[in-house]
Parts: structure tokens; C-alpha cells; sequence
């Protein structure tokens, strides 16, 4: 409901600050613009805020962006199955005490999960030469029991400063350098 709200203020403000600054002369000229973009701002918010707050399938496949954390939602005390489009070489898990992550004996591409316990993890997979991050997190009316990764795409994105930083060449005919400090011991302290 706060998602509403804020977007309604949002969309009043917005609404006001247009009307001013596009001149409209004339109080009932200004209040029925008011009005026009003030329920079409509304109306495409709240299809938004409906899209959003759409609870996922319970059997779904995806293509998935490598360079984003996806969320699995888990109920204690049932399995999930998350397939892979190549054989799993790894599995780490953020809290093993939480989530039991098993590789299937039949097919490697199949990971299975079980939640021990209502807590937050996530899980880092790498399957063939692409690492797969995931959020998974508890819910008592939301479980996902099957989920099929049919693809991927991206990479993870490079998080750097934009300016080149200072290169320091490093030969491997260096001189040593002296120093013209000298070196003084003292007791130690005890």
C-alpha cells in the first residue's frame, strides 16, 4: 500500500509542476489538465504496482541475466528443483544450516532444495563456465517447485572506477634500493 501511496504523491507533484509550467491559462483550463494526467499517471501506476506484486509461478523457466541475483521463493518442508542448461560443477550456499542443496544423482543439471529453516540465503552455482547467483527466500504462501534456467545471457558487471588508474611498470631488472635510515632496536614492551 506505501508503493500506492508514494506514487500517488509522486504523480500529484508531478502533476502540479506540469500544469505551471506548460502555462494553461484559466482555472478550469488548469483543473481538468490536472485531472487528465493525474488519472493517467494513476491508472499506469497502479497496473505497475499490480505487475509487481504479482506472486511467480509455481512452475516457471527462465533465461537468466548473470549480472543479477534472482529469487527463489522456498516453504519449509518442500522440495524445489532448479534445472540447469549444463551439468552443475558446484554449489555454495550463504547458510547451510537454512537451505539443504543437493546435486540430483540422476541428472547433474538438476539441483534439488529443501529449507530446514525460515532464514535468508542465497546460492552461488556453477554450472559449466557460467556461476548462477540466487536469492532464496522464505515464504510461507509462495513456493516455487520447479524453475528452469532454459538459457543466460549477460555477464556480471564490471564495478570500476571510470577514470584509468596509475600503471606502474615493474621490471625485473630493479635495483635495489639502500636506505639511508637506520635501523634501531628497543626492548620490548611487556
Amino acid at each position: 500500500m506505501w508503493f500506492f501511496e508514494a506514487i500517488c504523491q509522486m504523480a500529484a507533484s508531478f502533476v502540479a509542476r506540469s500544469v505551471f509550467l506548460c502555462g494553461a491559462r484559466g482555472g478550469r483550463l488548469r483543473a481538468a489538465l490536472a485531472r487528465a494526467l493525474t488519472a493517467t499517471i494513476l491508472l499506469h501506476a497502479w497496473g505497475v504496482g499490480i505487475a509487481l506484486a504479482a506472486p511467480p509461478s509455481r512452475v516457471s523457466s527462465m533465461r537468466k541475466d548473470l549480472s543479477q541475483a534472482e529469487v527463489i521463493y522456498l516453504a519449509t518442508g518442500l522440495v524445489s528443483v532448479v534445472e540447469f542448461p549444463a551439468p552443475i560443477l558446484e554449489v555454495r550456499n550463504g547458510n547451510p544450516n537454512s537451505i539443504r542443496a543437493m546435486i540430483s544423482t540422476v541428472s547433474p543439471k538438476e539441483l534439488t532444495l529443501t529449507m530446514n529453516q525460515s532464514i535468508p540465503s542465497n546460492l552461488v552455482i556453477r554450472a559449466g563456465k557460467r556461476m548462477y547467483v540466487f536469492d532464496i527466500v522464505p515464504s510461507k504462501s509462495t513456493h516455487q517447485d520447479y524453475v528452469k534456467v532454459s538459457g543466460a545471457y549477460g555477464s556480471p558487471a564490471f564495478a570500476s572506477n571510470t577514470e584509468p588508474s596509475e600503471t606502474i611498470e615493474i621490471s625485473p631488472f630493479t635495483k635495489p634500493r639502500q636506505s639511508k635510515h637506520k635501523l634501531i632496536e628497543s626492548e620490548v614492551i611487556q
